[in-house]
């Protein structure tokens, strides 16, 4: 399957692009997930999932970027890194210098980490509608949500929140929907 993968992706006609992200599972693991997109010389857009697995260790930005080298070397893509679009956690802003690092040594010192990081819409979006919904303390009123919600039910939240909630579960929905 590796091969087949490699195989499509040094038929890209144009740089590779990436998403990374990380996230916890209920059962306590910790996950990371390498997606690369490019096109083909027929100028199709493919996607492909280059790793899924259960992350060791803190999730440092320098974590990251080894788990991220290791991968782009194993594809045997480096001369096709363009650009990568995660989230706004600072670790990234991290993992990308360091992956800049990793290229620069191996000469390939045209990537600049800064230009080549592209915000999530997705999560951009998130934290708009959260912060206009909540305010500032978005954790405070999630805990007082849970806590009235498990006194009053489900119900209590519509009538609070109305329009608003409607809006937020629209977005939830939206955000959820595969890209």
């Amino acid at each position: 399957m590796r091969n087949e993968v490699k195989s499509k992706l040094h038929s890209a006609t144009v740089k590779i692009h990436f998403s990374f992200d990380m996230w916890s599972g209920p059962n306590q693991h910790s996950y990371q997930a390498i997606v690369a997109h490019w096109l083909d010389g027929h100028g199709t857009l493919h996607a492909a999932l280059l790793s899924l697995h259960c992350f060791e260790g803190a999730h440092s930005g320098i974590n990251q970027a080894e788990h991220l080298w290791h991968k782009l070397q194993l594809y045997d893509i480096l001369p096709f890194v363009g650009m990568f679009n995660v989230d706004n956690a600072s670790n990234n802003d991290t993992a990308l210098v360091e992956v800049a690092r990793h290229l620069r040594d191996a000469g390939y010192a045209s990537f600049d980490p800064i230009q080549a990081r592209l915000r999530c819409f997705s999560h951009v979006l998130n934290l708009v509608v959260k912060a206009i919904l909540w305010g500032k303390d978005v954790e405070a009123f999630e805990l007082n949500h849970q806590a009235a919600e498990a006194e009053l039910g489900p119900i209590h939240d519509w009538q609070c929140k109305g329009p608003l909630k409607k809006l937020h579960n629209c977005l939830t929905y939206i955000l959820k929907t595969p890209q």
